[in-house]
């Protein structure tokens, strides 16, 4: 439930989906975490196929491996970065906004 409030108050999907998973990483025990996207869509309020589209876009480029029903970080410096750029991305676009 924690993560699905903290979801919702960032409007971009990718963002929502990349908290989420680096949240988990930062709870787990071990260097990776599973989540499959159906767990996904709860923890962010996202539609489940929203979801598995991300997911295609971060698999394809790289930062996670998709299992048959799981989604797989190894390595979590790379989405940091891109939540950092989409945050910064997010920002400028909500300042912007409220000219």
């Amino acid at each position: 439930a924690e993560g699905h409030a903290e979801g919702e108050r960032v409007d971009d999907p990718i963002l929502r989906i990349l908290g989420t998973l680096l949240q988990a990483l930062e709870s787990s025990a071990g260097p990776s975490v599973s989540l499959s996207p159906v767990e996904l869509s709860d923890r962010t309020g996202l539609d489940l196929e929203l979801v598995e589209v991300v997911l295609g876009e971060l698999h394809s480029r790289g930062y996670v491996q998709l299992g048959q029903r799981s989604v797989v970080v190894v390595d979590s410096a790379p989405l940091r970065g891109l939540q950092h750029l989409l945050g910064l991305k997010e920002d400028a676009r909500q300042s912007l906004r409220c000219r």
